[in-house]
């Protein structure tokens, strides 16, 4: 076999560079506007954890994803966007709810009922079908 040319090593340099350019766009191109964040299923959240001294792990919500699901919300421990995507509830009542809630945690349904205005029978019937909970 003979020797290449210095115009055959010069074309095979100009298409392994426009090979590897092609390469690099495609891949530019398909992470642009995307972060690690994107693969977070909605209602789910990202956290950051961090051991402590004694090797225990404590986390902080990096960011939320999509809405909230009613079945992962807890009364007793959601903020005011978890309350708002439970069923029957809105802007209002949820303010009702997380000012009374600082007063003290709800112990059952009736507690909510009988300390939140607004909140009767077949609004809790409608929480509670939705997969909404009261435990923290």
């Amino acid at each position: 076999m003979s020797e290449p040319t210095d115009g055959e090593r010069r074309q095979f340099l100009v298409l392994s560079l426009l090979c590897l350019a092609w390469i690099l766009l495609a891949a530019l191109g398909e992470s642009r506007g995307r972060s690690v964040l994107d693969a977070v299923p909605p209602g789910e959240m990202t956290i950051l954890a961090t051991p402590d001294g004694q090797g225990r792990l404590w986390g902080a919500p990096l960011e939320e994803r999509g809405p909230v699901s009613p079945k992962l919300v807890r009364l007793n421990t959601a903020d005011r966007e978890g309350l708002i995507a439970c069923p029957g509830i809105g802007a209002a009542l949820a303010e009702r709810i997380l000012a009374e809630r600082a007063r003290g945690p709800f112990r059952d349904w009736e507690d909510l009922r009988r300390r939140v205005t607004g909140i009767g029978p077949a609004l809790i019937k409608r929480l509670q079908d939705a997969g909404v909970r009261l435990d923290p």
